[in-house]
């Protein structure tokens, strides 16, 4: 299992929801996703979530940070994840592929 590796951290689980390992850098979602997040303060989703909640998240936390909704399914040291959708169902255009 490569951490750092987006194929292995974004998993598709409906045409507009993934599941994310919170270890996956920013770098990697904003290519996946065509967002901008800014990786000078954290470099993973996990601790843009954080920083955005201003605490340790629990399971079934939500936060909205840019164009996407973050939705806590797992909070259990280094296995966390979370849901993603588009927070603005229009951000994702339709020819969006499902399964990269």
């Amino acid at each position: 299992f490569d951490e750092d590796d987006s194929a292995d951290n974004i998993f598709a689980v409906s045409p507009d929801r993934w599941r994310i390992n919170a270890v996956t850098e920013i770098e990697d979602v904003n290519e996946f996703f065509g967002t901008d997040y800014s990786d000078e303060e954290v470099n993973t989703i996990g601790g843009l979530v954080i920083k955005e909640l201003g605490h340790l998240p629990v399971r079934g936390e939500k936060a909205v940070i840019g164009p996407l909704q973050f939705t806590v399914a797992r909070a259990d040291g280094g296995k966390s994840q979370a849901r993603i959708s588009p927070h603005d169902k229009g951000y994702l255009k339709p020819d969006f592929p499902f399964f990269r």
